[in-house]
């Protein structure tokens, strides 16, 4: 599970995107966060964009930082028995 996370400045309201490695998008927007649980390992993008609609004005403080964060992996193993 990877989960990108947005954090703004005053009068800053964004719109992600996530798109896979040929540019498709996958469908997933947000305005703060995005958690995505990818199928399989590959490359991904996310767009921070504007979110339509909104402008900023005149204000001289807008911006944002992102975050990503990927979930470690578990891989659990059942016994498997076999009874005659």
């Amino acid at each position: 599970t990877i989960t990108f996370t947005v954090k703004v400045m005053t009068n800053t309201v964004t719109l992600l995107e996530l798109f896979d490695s040929q540019g498709q998008s996958l469908g997933l927007t947000g305005t703060t966060q995005l958690v995505y649980a990818a199928p399989k390992g590959g490359r991904f993008y996310v767009s921070v964009s504007p979110q339509p609609g909104q402008g900023y004005g005149c204000s001289d403080e807008v911006g944002y930082e992102i975050e990503v964060e990927k979930s470690p992996l578990w891989v659990v193993y059942i016994p498997f028995v076999i009874k005659p």
